[in-house]
Formats: C-alpha cells, sequence, structure tokens
C-alpha cells in the first residue's frame, strides 16, 4: 500500500491500512471491501480501540441511522405484500427509473431484479453456509468473484 492521501489517526496507525488488512481477513463480502466504515459496527469493535472508534466517529462521520428518502421507502415497501416470483417480478418490472437522476431507486429496481434472478434460475437449490448465501445473494456485488464456467461460486 502507498502511504499518500491516507488517514493517518492520533495513535499513528492508518486507516485505510488497517481496512485493507482486515477486508483481506473477509471470505466474503463486507463493507468494508467498499471502504465503508460504520463505527458504530460492532465488528469493528476487535479492529480498532475505543479511542481509535471514537475518533474517527467525530471526523465528519455519516449518520447511518437517517431515514431513506420517501420516494426509495415507498419502493421497497411496495414488495412487502407480495406472496410469489410472479408478483414480485411484476413489481419491479413495471417500473423504470433512469439511472442519471434517480440513482438510488434506479440501482433498488436493478438489485431487486437481479436478486430475484437467482430465485428464478434455482441458485439457492445449491447447499451454502447461510453466510455465504446470505452474502452471494446479492449479484451486483460477487458477478466479479464468480467463476460460471466452472461452476465455481466461491
Amino acid at each position: 500500500m502507498i502511504i499518500t492521501n491516507v488517514w493517518k489517526i492520533s495513535s499513528g496507525r492508518f486507516v485505510e491500512k488497517v481496512m485493507m488488512d482486515y477486508a483481506l481477513s473477509f471470505k466474503y463480502e463486507h463493507p468494508v471491501h467498499s471502504i465503508i466504515l460504520n463505527p458504530d459496527d460492532p465488528s469493528y469493535v476487535d479492529i480498532f480501540t475505543e479511542q481509535e472508534l471514537q475518533e474517527i466517529q467525530d471526523l465528519r462521520s455519516i449518520d447511518f441511522n437517517q431515514n431513506l428518502p420517501a420516494d426509495l421507502h415507498q419502493y421497497i415497501y411496495s414488495f412487502s405484500t407480495k406472496k410469489s416470483l410472479s408478483d414480485l417480478y411484476n413489481t419491479i418490472t413495471a417500473k423504470s427509473f433512469n439511472p442519471s437522476t434517480q440513482g438510488d431507486l434506479y440501482w433498488a429496481r436493478k438489485s431487486s431484479e437481479e436478486t430475484l434472478d437467482l430465485y428464478h434460475f434455482d441458485f439457492f437449490e445449491n447447499d451454502y453456509f447461510s453466510s455465504t448465501l446470505y452474502y452471494k445473494s446479492w449479484k451486483f456485488i460477487i458477478v466479479h468473484h464468480t467463476d460460471y464456467n466452472n461452476n465455481n461460486r466461491n
């Protein structure tokens, strides 16, 4: 790792270096792989000290407890009453969103449709560990980590 333009906290450690080392320890996708650091996430308690987490929290932190935008909330909850794959598919495909002007809604629709495809193509028929199943249900994240030609879903 080239140590330029990185955050050195008062303990002398570099936040990005600690995050990189932590990311390399995972066998599945975690927000740290996208350089997302939520100091309130309990998984960081063993990675940073309490004082380091407080320092990270105090500097321009993002409030992860904020509400979703109303239109995104409404769109996501439009799936809550659906009882079949067909109903979900019809609800998802009934609307389209412009990625340039409706990025959140576009992402939610695309992610929902790609996740639904996993059910349509019997992805879940195979026996996977629950943590693997949880993380691999998000095709938009795993597509770059899967060798479909060899049927290897690592």
